[in-house]
């Protein structure tokens, strides 16, 4: 008897979806099943199951657009630093079948504690920086890393642990403007020792009292005698808008009647005076203002979330003055939406359909699997 005189005569013959490792125990004469993993059909007959047809396979995209951006760093207390933005990567990778894309997601670094609070001392020295932010990666068939911004400077030059410098990272920390009257330099970044990516130096900062601004992903931080503004970050339109990603933290001010923005890409902005967080994904957070020239005692603006923006630093001297926090990183992929939808997706990202392509956008880790 041929196949399809078989199939003809048996009404008992039942499709039926499983895997290739979860086929029915017990199958009938005749049974058909479809295999999700192997996209095979196989019929069940004379004791064992047909040789796999093809029934139908998936359209997986041939290239992934993605942008990846590092946690950006805290910003530095008592007459603190803007903190470094997160590293900026983005471009595009050939899409390896059923291998599975590890998402990491950096948190943004810690502001500098008040005084006080969190360990640090209510007086002078204090002891506890602000930290950087956390690198962010994708990994699996590709290995991209935005690395997290390096946090401000805090505090007097005399001091330990950093004496007013600031640290290096995706985008580079500004120093502390609370100077024994020398200079320090602005961060550097760490982003181009991966060969790709961008990233800037801190502004510099010194004589008394000039802070610097965070170095963003699209400009250094501002540097001493200037109002310590966060540099400016990258504009990408991923999402399917344009916006800045990655702008520096601002400085805080003391013998200027101004702190520093910050930098446009989310970064928060410097005590003293009026100041304003950088436009982006999420706006940062305005500095906590006060007057120059005074033992002010307000915080640092704290840079958007999720645009590896750094925070700004807050003014002097020891209560309410903490350091902004510095943005969580992001992870945006995106492609043709004329290709099917991810085998496997962890981490619950925003999905979005928009102007032809599928976005996946990451603000917490994951992965993804096509």
């Amino acid at each position: 008897m041929g196949f399809s005189e078989f199939i003809g005569a048996r009404e008992e013959a039942k499709p039926g979806v499983c895997t290739s490792a979860t086929r029915p125990p017990a199958p009938h004469e005749g049974q058909m099943i479809f295999e999700t993993d192997t996209y095979h059909t196989r019929v069940f007959i004379d004791g064992r199951w047909s040789a796999p047809t093809v029934w139908s396979s998936r359209s997986i995209p041939q290239v992934i657009q993605y942008m990846v951006i590092g946690g950006g760093g805290g910003g530095g207390m008592d007459m603190g630093g803007g903190g470094g933005a997160g590293g900026y990567v983005a471009g595009s990778f050939s899409v390896a079948s059923s291998v599975a894309y590890t998402i990491t997601v950096g948190s943004g670094g810690n502001g500098g504690p008040a005084g006080g609070t969190l360990g640090q001392p209510s007086l002078h020295q204090f002891t506890i920086s602000a930290t950087n932010g956390v690198d962010s990666s994708i990994t699996g068939g590709t290995t991209l890393i935005a690395r997290g911004g390096g946090f401000g400077g805090s505090s007097y030059y005399a001091y330990t642990p950093n004496s007013g410098n600031a640290s290096s990272g995706g985008s580079g920390g500004g120093p502390s403007g609370y100077s024994d009257g020398g200079t320090r330099s602005g961060a550097a970044s760490t982003q181009s020792l991966l060969g790709y990516g961008s990233g800037n130096r801190g502004g510099n900062a010194g004589g008394q009292y000039f802070s610097g601004g965070g170095g963003g992903a699209g400009g250094a931080g501002a540097d001493s005698p200037n109002q310590p503004h966060g540099g400016i970050g990258v504009i990408n339109d991923i999402t399917g808008t344009s916006l800045y990603w990655a702008g520096g933290g601002g400085g805080a001010a003391y013998s200027l009647g101004t702190g520093g923005n910050g930098g446009e890409g989310g970064g928060g902005g410097g005590a003293v005076g009026i100041t304003y967080g950088g436009s982006g994904f999420n706006a940062g957070s305005p500095g906590g203002g006060g007057s120059p020239n005074a033992q002010t005692n307000t915080p640092g603006g704290n840079a958007g979330a999720n645009t590896g923006g750094g925070g700004g630093g807050s003014s002097h001297y020891n209560s309410n003055n903490r350091g902004g926090n510095g943005g969580s990183g992001i992870i945006v992929l995106r492609y043709l939406n004329i290709y099917d939808t991810p085998r496997i997706v962890t981490g619950s990202p925003l999905y979005s359909f928009l102007n032809d392509f599928r976005i996946y956008t990451f603000t917490g880790s994951g992965s993804i699997t096509f």
